[in-house]
């Protein structure tokens, strides 16, 4: 289990680099869109490698659940 998600952590921290060497080398028409791809890109990467260091199965995406924002009146 380990193995495919340090595959999946150092594969999407270099395709967050490679994407944002490739906007840096010239005038692209989606700058915006291709730092903040690859910067997400690196993220959700580090996140990864952060969780598997860790021994942990909560990765980025996984998030606890909330307490509820309006609690239901209970009828007296």
């Amino acid at each position: 289990m380990t193995l495919p998600l340090v595959t999946l952590a150092v594969s999407m921290i270099a395709a967050g680099g490679v994407t944002l060497i490739y906007q840096r080398s010239g005038k692209r028409s989606f700058e915006t869109f291709l730092i903040f791809a690859g910067l997400a890109l690196m993220a959700c990467g580090f996140a990864i490698a952060r969780d598997v260091v860790d021994g942990s199965t909560n990765i980025l995406w996984v998030v606890q659940h909330a307490t509820p924002l309006i609690s239901t009146a209970s009828s007296s």
